[in-house]
């Protein structure tokens, strides 16, 4: 909550007290007590939980009980922390599509060093704790896609998603289509010439003019060659440092 929330959420804490066995007036003490407790709850869901509980419950509401409809509400629509965790890790691969929640996209952020030093067992439980800490005060879960390179995983992500009900049925692909895994022309000249010979089918250099032309001439494609070409020197740089990280765990394991 804001502190602009309080007057509002006040006067509905003070309405359901009135209404129920057991309500209470509370003291100013009594009340920022109680505000206190149930701060980290957006207003719209704390209001929502007082009318859930003036509805269901037989006397008037404690924080413990609304932080537990809360919690029981949202826990029955967000997936839980082992489901999550086998999205999150399928996300490390750039070629897997993955189609997953803000809530899952932030607790692989706080897992992925841990990740990549290659303790999967240290990242597997911090995953799981940020994650289940972040969907304490979480809305409704809302899915997206985090597209990868093979387009084929892809569109296999996507189905799995429409049959979950994770994306609507009637989704369409806003990705354009990205050149295939094994089909990654260099930006050198032997590499253009390489790929347009497989477009061509000719071994010859000089028919292959035109097509490498026409890839000078396509933006979309220069840009993923550039993206490849980043991408290759970035995931050279995490296996060094992988190494390093490595070296360094050996020399602390000796001195132990």
């Amino acid at each position: 909550m804001k502190k602009s929330d309080y007057k509002s959420f006040t006067e509905s804490w003070e309405s359901a007290n009135e209404v129920m066995p057991g309500g209470k007036i509370l003291s100013v003490p009594a009340m920022e007590l109680v505000i206190e407790a149930l701060n980290a709850y957006p207003l719209d869901t704390l209001l929502a939980a007082i009318k859930k509980h003036v509805q269901t419950a037989r006397f008037a509401p404690t924080p413990a009980d609304i932080i537990e409809l809360i919690d029981s509400h949202r826990g029955a629509k967000h997936i839980n922390a082992d489901e999550a965790w086998v999205i999150a890790l399928k996300s490390f691969d750039e070629f897997e599509t993955v189609v997953w929640t803000r809530e899952i996209s932030e607790a692989r952020a706080i897992a992925r060093s841990i990740y990549l030093s290659g303790d999967m067992i240290a990242a597997r439980l911090a995953f799981r704790e940020a994650y289940n800490r972040i969907i304490k005060t979480a809305g409704d879960p809302r899915w997206f896609v985090n597209v990868g390179f093979d387009a084929a995983r892809r569109d296999d992500a996507v189905k799995e998603a429409i049959l979950l009900k994770r994306l609507p049925v009637d989704y369409v692909d806003p990705y354009p289509r990205r050149l295939d895994a094994n089909d990654q022309p260099s930006t050198t000249v032997a590499g253009l010439i390489e790929h347009a010979q497989k477009k061509t089918g000719t071994v010859s250099p000089l028919a292959a003019l035109s097509v490498i032309k026409g890839m000078l001439n396509d933006k979309e494609a220069l840009g993923e060659i550039k993206f490849q070409e980043r991408r290759q020197k970035r995931l050279a740089f995490e296996a060094h440092k992988r190494a390093e990280v490595a070296k360094v765990q050996r020399k602390m394991a000796v001195v132990e």
